[in-house]
């Protein structure tokens, strides 16, 4: 099957909270894809790349997304990490207003790195609030209204919502582990 250029070689799926992958990975070794992708969290990321390695699977591009954005995934892999690619909401030296200020606390406070899952949870509760401010009421019609008209950039990114509250305005980066770091490799801005 071949759309936009590109063939699909092996499609499988696997399911939540598997840790034995090697059938898999010799099917994905047979069939000597360019690019490997492996949706996952760190829980499944982290043996899917243990594994990968172990039994000697090489690919141009090896993705593992979400899994891979997570400081946990190259604290347990160390060097096996060294450039695996992953999708991403946000990382720690993205220069948006405050969140230099907000890893510097968090580190302070829980002595580790956020995840973009901390991120958004705190830039949804400065949006939360904000929110509360101008609507002076909890009523949730009234948060929805206000919400709707927000458009901001927060520590997590951009904010805007379309009628139906769809998230249109936070663009997701890619990271690529090199040297111990996530360093973001898209987009070049």
């Amino acid at each position: 099957m071949l759309k936009r250029g590109l063939e699909v070689v092996v499609h499988e799926t696997f399911p939540a909270g598997t840790t034995e992958f090697s059938a898999l990975l010799t099917k994905v070794k047979t069939a000597q894809p360019d690019v490997l992708v492996v949706g996952a969290p760190p829980a499944e990321a982290i043996p899917f790349t243990r594994q990968m390695r172990e039994l000697d699977v090489n690919v141009k591009m090896y993705a593992a997304t979400p899994g891979g954005a997570f400081p946990d995934y190259y604290k347990a892999l160390g060097n096996t990490a060294q450039f695996v690619y992953s999708g991403s909401s946000w990382d720690p030296g993205l220069p948006y207003p405050g969140n230099h200020e907000f890893v510097t606390a968090y580190q302070q406070e829980f002595t580790r790195a956020p995840s973009f899952l901390s991120a958004s949870s705190y830039a949804g509760c400065q949006l939360f609030v904000d929110a509360v401010k101008r609507a002076n009421s909890f009523d949730s019609a009234k948060l929805r209204e206000e919400l709707l008209k927000v458009k901001a950039t927060t520590v997590f990114g951009d904010f805007g919502v379309d009628e139906r509250g769809f998230q249109i305005a936070h663009k997701d980066i890619t990271i690529q582990w090199q040297d111990g770091k996530a360093a973001v490799v898209w987009p070049d801005a």
